[in-house]
């Protein structure tokens, strides 16, 4: 009677390592899993961080060309205004020195 009791409480034990190292299984694949999606998570937002770098740098690039652009119209009507001042302050001076 001692041994049925014991072979019963050997195949019972022997299901719950099997139940355990089927949890074991489950937990390592879901862990494998997990550990795919974070690398994939991590690839994408360094993908997206570089497109957005890049899109900023086409932006700040595009900006400053035309500040540049801007930059020399301006200056260029600012030479051309005091040309046309010296003409007439030298026009103005040379009309007292004769007069």
């Amino acid at each position: 009677m001692m041994c049925s009791v014991t072979d019963h409480k050997s195949h019972e034990c022997s299901d719950g390592v099997e139940k355990c190292r089927g949890m074991l299984h489950g937990l390592e694949k879901e862990m494998n899993d997990f550990d795919e999606q974070v690398v994939k998570a991590e690839m994408e937002i360094s993908e997206n961080a570089e497109q957005l770098k890049q899109m900023i740098n086409v932006h700040r690039e595009k900006l400053m060309n035309e500040l540049s652009s801007m930059k020399q119209k301006r200056m260029k009507e600012i030479e051309s205004l005091r040309e046309e001042i010296e003409t007439v302050v030298v026009n103005g001076k040379l009309q007292e020195v004769r007069g």
